[in-house]
């Protein structure tokens, strides 16, 4: 027992060390923000995160669009992390606090990018502070009521990577079963069937980039106690959307989601296309919640690219 705690104290003291390494805290008008910045020169896309996460999920959302003549801007949002969850809760107070960090780096306009529980920040942002938006993407994100409709074995799972020490022992199984592992996330996150799921392990455990992905993201989840404000407040946020008003945005936005994605349902995407007027839907057949691991993966890069070439300029 004394050697795994003192394992355990390690895996959480590195993931701290190397977390704080990486990025950096801005004094803002609604408090200090982390954030992290990649890329010399160009115009900006700002990465919105999903739950749990950080800005290190932010960073390797945008892995596939880095190195491309962009500046990368992925910040943690209030209550994880370095960013205390008193910078803002709601979803409009969120994107206040975004416009803030902008302000402090002298970002005057950026492209947004939300994922998941990042999605309807991003879309705040459309509504709330129009002019600082060139364009919105949204990947598999929230844009209605969210909640009620995740699996039993979803919200199994939500409650017991609540903590540390499962989250260490997570990370060990994973390095030991990675094919397990695998299996086991995209049957969580999807809806698709025995021989679909088989077909998509095979798949993923072939490309190195899309297999380093699922570990890098479960990454992304550690330590939750650093994550644990800003996930409880994102769950409380989004099963209190009504109606967004989406009609308010008039940003271009592509919104990029999978038909078989069990943790957000298609009907968010298709919501968005629906009310933004104008909104480009790009449906991932067999994609699911992690898009970055689907087989249209550098499909999905392309069409992001574009369209970031075609409406954010320097």
């Amino acid at each position: 027992m004394p050697g795994k705690l003192a394992g355990y104290l390690r895996w959480k003291h590195d993931h701290v060390d190397s977390l704080n390494a990486g990025s950096q805290v801005i004094d803002t008008a609604k408090g200090p923000v982390e954030y992290a910045m990649v890329g010399e020169g160009g115009p900006v896309v700002v990465a919105v995160h999903g739950g749990p996460g950080g800005y290190d999920q932010g960073m390797i959302l945008t892995r596939r669009l880095q190195n491309q003549g962009f500046r990368m801007l992925a910040w943690s949002r209030p209550g994880y992390l370095r960013t205390p969850i008193s910078d803002g809760r709601t979803l409009s107070e969120q994107a206040d606090t975004l416009a803030a960090l902008m302000d402090a780096l002298k970002i005057e306009k950026a492209a947004i990018m939300g994922a998941s529980a990042g999605g309807p920040v991003a879309l705040a942002m459309g509504y709330t502070h129009p002019g600082r938006v060139a364009c919105l993407i949204s990947e598999c994100g929230v844009s209605m009521t969210y909640g009620k409709q995740l699996k039993s074995s979803q919200k199994m799972f939500m409650h017991l990577m609540f903590n540390d020490p499962t989250l260490w022992l997570y990370e060990q199984y994973e390095h030991l079963a990675p094919e397990s592992t695998l299996r086991s996330f995209i049957k969580l996150e999807s809806t698709l069937d025995k021989e679909h799921v088989e077909a998509l392990v095979k798949s993923v455990e072939a490309d190195p980039a899309r297999s380093g992905y699922m570990l890098d993201m479960i990454g992304t989840m550690c330590p939750i106690s650093l994550r644990r404000d800003g996930l409880e407040n994102d769950l409380l946020q989004l099963a209190a959307i009504d109606k967004l008003p989406l009609d308010k945005i008039t940003a271009p936005t592509l919104v990029v989601h999978g038909d078989h994605d069990a943790d957000v349902p298609m009907a968010h995407a298709q919501n968005v296309a629906q009310h933004v007027a104008g909104a480009e839907l790009m449906v991932i057949k067999d994609g699911y919640h992690l898009l970055g691991m689907s087989d249209q993966a550098q499909e999905i890069a392309d069409r992001e690219l574009g369209f970031l070439r075609t409406h954010l300029k320097a």
